[in-house]
């Protein structure tokens, strides 16, 4: 609660914005509600995003820690004025799950499979540079290669669809 606090005491009031991974269980505990009360009224809930453990999952055992699913929340601090107002009008949140972030348990990459388990091969363009005798020629050859299966990309890109119109495209 303390860091939280103190990250939106770095950002200008008003348009200050704050990004930060926490814990998901400070997001749904009954326990915890006072913490989710208090981002309510200090902050818009611009995003809430849960992530997958494994990503974190190599790190936090380094440290000898039980990993925890992880939620990344993006922030706008309210100015002053909108403190002072104890209603805050509605507004839509952008919310999304990412099930794979690339890796395995142990850290290691995870690629696109699939129904049957098998891994999928791509055929992708690549672009090369070969000197040749003092010039430099561009080749493009196409390979067949494996996509990791990371839903990062997807998802910030549909958050930044959302923040430029308001909606979620399908």
């Amino acid at each position: 609660m303390l860091f939280l606090e103190r990250a939106l005491q770095w950002v200008k009031p008003g348009t200050g914005r704050v990004g930060i991974l926490l814990p998901d269980g400070l997001l749904g505990n009954p326990g915890d509600e006072y913490v989710r009360w208090w981002i309510l009224r200090h902050c818009e809930v611009l995003a809430s995003v849960d992530l997958p453990v494994e990503p974190f999952k190599v790190t936090v055992k380094e440290y000898g820690l039980t990993p925890a699913l992880p939620s990344l929340l993006f922030l706008r601090r309210r100015s002053p004025e909108e403190l002072i107002n104890t209603e805050h009008p509605e507004y839509k949140v952008f919310m999304a799950v990412v099930d794979r972030a690339g890796v395995d348990a142990r850290g290691n990459l995870f690629f696109q499979r699939a129904p049957n388990g098998e891994e999928l091969i791509f055929n992708e363009e690549v672009v090369e540079r070969v000197r040749q005798g003092g010039k430099v020629e561009i080749r493009r050859t196409t390979r067949r290669n494996r996509r990791i299966h990371d839903e990062l990309q997807l998802v910030a890109s549909k958050y930044k669809s959302f923040r430029a119109t308001g909606e979620v495209e399908q």
